[in-house]
């Protein structure tokens, strides 16, 4: 069976990329969200995915773009 290697979004992150870690702490003692990279995607939000052939002409097929 054919497959294709696509990218998707990742589904540990949502796509996102980036997670919330905590608060920090900034200089004036004002707090604000830290963030970190997904360790799944590696800060990307996309992660590899391989595909059949029928499914991969469904994807295209359903893309919103």
């Amino acid at each position: 069976m054919v497959k294709v290697h696509i990218l998707t979004q990742c589904e540990h992150c949502n796509g996102q990329a980036y997670l919330l870690a905590g608060e920090g702490e900034d200089h004036k003692g004002q707090k604000y969200p830290r963030f970190v990279p997904c360790q799944k995607c590696e800060g990307s939000g996309l992660q590899p995915k391989w595909v059949s052939l029928p499914e991969f002409v469904k994807l295209l097929l359903t893309c919103p773009h």
